[in-house]
């Protein structure tokens, strides 16, 4: 979610919300001492704002001046704000394209660091929502608690019983089935995103496109799951692993399809379906496993307090505020402790 900064803006005397604008509500399980409230741009960008933006968010009606929604900003905080308060806050609220007359002043969408690139959609929402309508049922839990075990018996046995060394073997005296694996495995990948997509449904949120870009040299694909920012944290670390879920899933199908056709290189398959849990486990680049540890915390960028912390470990800016819980700020400082001489390693290698 984008952050809201202060700059020079002069709101009318009765404000009034952008149009399309939506109030989303408090971040469950926020890790800022202030929480996190979110409100939806009409161009789809979240913004997060703290709890004085927020709240006179809720009071603009687009009838009441100045001096009546510092009033009622009063009577809500219990403290009391003058019409020069509501201005300061509408001139924030302005520059992020939030107030009706002020949209041309919003900033471009958030463009985080190591994010998707070049992107094309392939579905819009309304598809992705009748794609995903059947797979709801996969998360209910008499289905997937077995699925879950039934991954675990497959991993036993393709890692430790079996192996891969016949299957690598069949797939190189037989190009086409090396086709067949390469096609779907491309298959998968799209199946892994169908499955947030279906995880964030199934949860209550509204999924959006499903489409495909450059990420950093690779082609991947991506769904937009922004809606579940709104859920509950729980429904939120369900969307993030529901792609993972659907990887398992297929791991459990092509072990099926091998006891039934007997083709070795379907082993292969599942190697690599293992292959990509563990990538997409990683806390280092943007995929699942950054996002479990975003929503798990309740900080939407972890990226964005990379410099903040690294200024706060300096021994004469330790006493510097910092807008973290405390359990979030140690959380926070042991990532970014870890990350940056992953990333520093990877950039001089």
């Amino acid at each position: 979610a984008a952050t809201a900064a202060p700059a020079p803006a002069a709101p009318p005397r009765a404000l009034q919300r952008a149009e399309g604008l939506e109030l989303l509500g408090e971040v469950s399980g926020s890790g800022y001492k202030d929480g996190a409230r979110l409100a939806r741009r009409a161009d789809g960008q979240m913004v997060q704002l703290g709890p004085l933006m927020y709240g006179l968010l809720e009071e603009i009606d687009g009838e009441r001046d100045l001096h009546a929604l510092a009033a009622a900003m009063s009577e809500r905080l219990g403290r009391r704000l003058g019409p020069e308060h509501v201005v300061k806050l509408g001139e924030k609220l302005a520059a992020q394209g939030l107030l009706a007359g002020f949209e041309d002043k919003a900033p471009p969408k958030s463009n985080p660091l190591l994010s998707l690139r070049w992107k094309i959609l392939f579905t819009d929402p309304r598809i992705t929502r009748a794609i995903t309508r059947p797979f709801e049922l996969l998360f209910r839990p008499w289905v997937l608690i077995p699925a879950l075990i039934g991954f675990l018996a497959v991993c036993w046995f393709v890692l430790i019983h079996k192996g891969v060394a016949a299957a690598t073997a069949e797939a190189f005296e037989h190009p086409e089935l090396l086709l067949l694996v390469l096609g779907l495995t491309i298959a998968s990948a799209a199946f892994h995103e169908i499955g947030h997509a279906a995880a964030c449904r199934y949860s209550g949120g509204r999924p959006g496109g499903i489409g495909a870009g450059i990420y950093l040299v690779w082609p991947a694909f991506y769904t937009d799951v922004t809606d579940a920012y709104r859920l509950p944290r729980r429904a939120r670390l369900r969307t993030d692993m529901g792609g993972i879920y659907f990887n398992a899933l297929v791991a459990v199908l092509t072990l099926g399809i091998w006891l039934a056709t007997g083709i070795e290189a379907l082993l292969l398959l599942i190697a690599i379906q293992m292959l990509e849990i563990v990538k997409n486990l990683s806390p280092v680049i943007r995929a699942d496993g950054y996002h479990i540890l975003s929503d798990a915390t309740g900080v939407p960028d972890l990226y964005a307090h990379m410099g903040p912390t690294l200024k706060r470990l300096l021994p004469w800016k330790r006493r510097e505020p910092s807008a973290l819980k405390g359990w979030a700020r140690v959380f926070v400082t042991a990532w970014v402790l870890i990350i940056v001489p992953i990333l520093l390693a990877m950039a001089f290698s």
